[in-house]
């Protein structure tokens, strides 16, 4: 899966993606700036995966830079990507210790979870807030 993570509302937008590469994190950065974000300004943060680093990566975030500021974390440092911490929290509500049928089961209950993950009265709901 690809995602983001909306650090002031906590929302999070993802897609199940075929594979981790540039063209597939390319079509899920499309979608989060033209559909998603087509007008704001995005403060985006990436760490540094090869598929984040790639040139083809590189050229299209250049197309975006009048209204996307890329800030780069440091090699290895998964505790300051906050989607990181959202990954753990997801892995420990929906997959830790369950057995799925199949694999579009576990795809199904990860989406069920990031749906109730953007409903503000879920009571697991992770948040990055005091509130």
């Amino acid at each position: 899966m690809a995602g983001v993570i909306d650090w002031m509302t906590s929302q999070v937008w993802c897609q199940t993606i075929p594979r981790l590469s540039s063209e597939h994190l390319i079509r899920f950065f499309e979608w989060i700036f033209l559909d998603i974000y087509p007008d704001d300004r995005i403060v985006l943060v990436m760490d540094n995966a090869r598929s984040h680093h790639a040139k083809a990566m590189k050229a299209f975030l250049s197309l975006f830079e009048h209204r996307v500021m890329v800030i780069w974390l440091p090699p290895y440092s998964p505790d300051m990507n906050l989607i990181e911490r959202f990954w753990k929290h997801l892995k420990q509500r929906v997959t830790a210790n369950r057995l799925f049928a199949d694999v579009p089961a576990m795809v199904r209950a990860i989406h069920t979870e990031i749906v109730h993950q953007n409903c503000l009265d879920y009571p697991f709901r992770f948040s990055f807030s005091n509130n």
